[in-house]
């Protein structure tokens, strides 16, 4: 259930609590490099340890037994697989584009990704997935990139 703070504007558990201001992971936050809203934190309150984000983006110390959803900050990780391909100049038919994606996306999952995985193709700024490489001795090759 999410109700509100005494900013009246929805807040969001952000992770922040005070003892020295640290995040829930025990890292250190400088109190004055984050965005407090006006007047805050007050310390109103004993029970205000805790800091919650409101719809603005500013911050608010709050009491820690208030119901609010949480706002979480997961990295993304990301990663890059170069694939070249020999082929001819369809390589950018959409089709054979899904095809190359589909067996790369088994051939990872066959070495043990998770299926939560997320796998596309990079494309280029011109909307095609392949782009042409030379190598040496006039031979043409196709690069592609998949996140």
């Amino acid at each position: 259930m999410m109700i509100q703070s005494h900013t009246n504007i929805w807040s969001a558990w952000i992770g922040l609590f005070r003892d020295s201001w640290k995040w829930s992971d025990q890292t250190s936050s400088s109190p004055s490099s984050l965005p407090w809203a006006p007047g805050q934190p007050d310390n109103k309150f004993p029970q205000e340890i805790c800091a919650a984000v409101n719809s603005g983006g500013q911050i608010a110390d709050e009491n820690c037994t208030k119901q609010f959803f949480f706002f979480c900050n997961e990295p993304l990780k990301q990663q890059i697989l170069r694939l070249e391909v020999k082929a001819g100049d369809d390589v950018n038919d959409q089709a054979i584009a899904d095809a190359v994606l589909k067996e790369v996306q088994q051939k990872l999952r066959e070495q043990g990704m998770p299926a939560d995985v997320k796998v596309l193709w990079r494309e280029q700024p011109d909307g095609k997935v392949f782009q042409k490489i030379k190598e040496s001795k006039n031979k043409i090759s196709q690069k592609c990139n998949v996140e």
